[in-house]
């Protein structure tokens, strides 16, 4: 004669004793206080790698004459992060050089910008 299981809608947690709860519970909420500000690290570097920009750019970003140099080296999103992490897509994860052009001294500049600037100085 065959046996009938008797399956129980019980969850992990309501088996878990009460310190063992109040233990998950303060576990889960320090992941999610943790979690909040890395998002926004994540989000912040994101955006200044898109405008190829440092940090400290960013924030100086109020003085007109300095937010025209920051431009100048705006090549648009996704040449901004192939100038940053290589022409490899496969090789971004990995902490190599050998797929990002350049010397790392020398960066590649807006040319649009750059002639316009070269006809302002003539002026």
């Amino acid at each position: 004669m065959m046996k009938k299981t008797n399956y129980r809608s019980e969850t992990t947690f309501s088996r878990l004793g009460a310190q063992q709860r109040v233990a998950f519970l303060i576990c889960y909420m320090i992941a999610g206080f943790m979690t909040a500000p890395l998002l926004l690290f994540v989000v912040f570097h994101t955006y200044l790698l898109v405008s190829n920009k440092t940090t400290i750019e960013q924030y100086e970003m109020t003085d007109p004459l300095r937010r025209a140099r920051v431009k100048l080296y705006n090549l648009g999103a996704e040449r901004n992060i192939r100038t940053y992490c290589g022409n490899s897509v496969i090789a971004w994860p990995l902490p190599i050089r050998w797929s990002i052009p350049g010397d790392g001294l020398d960066y590649e500049r807006n040319e649009w910008i750059s002639a316009t600037e070269a006809l302002l100085s003539e002026v």
